[in-house]
């Protein structure tokens, strides 16, 4: 339980035994609930299109999984209290899958069917919500061994102007008394989500009856749009709600890949 003092003497098997720190226990505590919408569209391979789309708007919510970034529930004798979104929880997720055999020169020969004929075309667009994170206290006050959560005192997601210097109101957090347990709940926040599109294109020529040498140029979030990482969620740290990486920007490879 949270107090003053040494943690020690606060464990609950102290007087048994006074020298460990850590015990394990296994046990049915834990519970997990999905629920979701999962949809999908699809247009057969037809004059040389086909398309695939798919949506999901779903709710994953639990009492463990991902707590506090280490696992470990910042109120674990309170399971109920733990229960929120999950690790896993993505609200929304649509993508888009293309695939177009392009119709230029289909009967051109000489130069004119090497450079035009045979072209293809992929696409991929995926746009999805972020996953859940949890805000904690970048230094524990309840002083119990573990991390903790502060207080909730307004709408972290409004009231303010949303950049990477600040993903969400900072405002509305403030320190909990010491040695009690913030009322902020687990993974109340979601990070920035995804959107992105990559592209191929490419030509197949054929070398004889079963072998085939296709020439592909790819292009991985040709947008350049940022997949921002999380931001900072220590609360009480420069860092907090300051998102200071993302993930991989514009990629381009071209390849030659021999099917037999």
């Amino acid at each position: 339980p949270p107090g003053p003092g040494a943690v020690q003497q606060r464990r609950p098997y102290y007087s048994v035994f006074p020298n460990a720190s850590t015990i394990t226990i296994n046990g049915p505590w834990y519970n997990s609930v999905y629920q979701g919408l999962q949809s999908t569209l699809e247009r057969r391979y037809k004059n040389g299109l086909s398309l695939l789309a798919t949506y999901t708007y779903a709710h994953s919510i639990d009492n463990a999984s991902g707590s506090s970034g280490t696992g470990a529930l910042a109120i674990p004798d309170n399971r109920q209290a733990e229960r929120g979104n999950s690790i896993l929880d993505l609200r929304h997720r649509f993508t888009l899958l293309g695939d177009y055999a392009l119709p230029f020169a289909k009967n051109a020969k000489g130069i004119t069917g090497i450079l035009a004929k045979d072209w293809g075309v992929n696409a991929i667009v995926v746009l999805s919500t972020g996953i859940s994170n949890d805000i904690t206290n970048s230094a524990a006050r309840s002083n119990t061994g573990g991390v903790d959560r502060p207080n909730v005192v307004g709408d972290p997601t409004s009231g303010f102007q949303q950049s990477v210097y600040q993903w969400f109101n900072t405002k509305a957090f403030a320190s909990q008394p010491l040695y009690t347990f913030g009322n902020l709940g687990r993974n109340v926040l979601h990070a920035p989500g995804r959107k992105s599109l990559d592209l191929a294109i490419h030509r197949d020529f054929t070398i004889r009856e079963g072998m085939r040498l296709q020439f592909r140029a790819e292009g991985f979030n040709v947008t350049n749009t940022a997949p921002f990482a999380f931001p900072g969620l220590a609360f009480g740290s420069p860092t907090f709600g300051v998102i200071s990486s993302a993930g991989l920007p514009r990629n381009i490879q071209l390849a030659l890949k021999l099917l037999f």
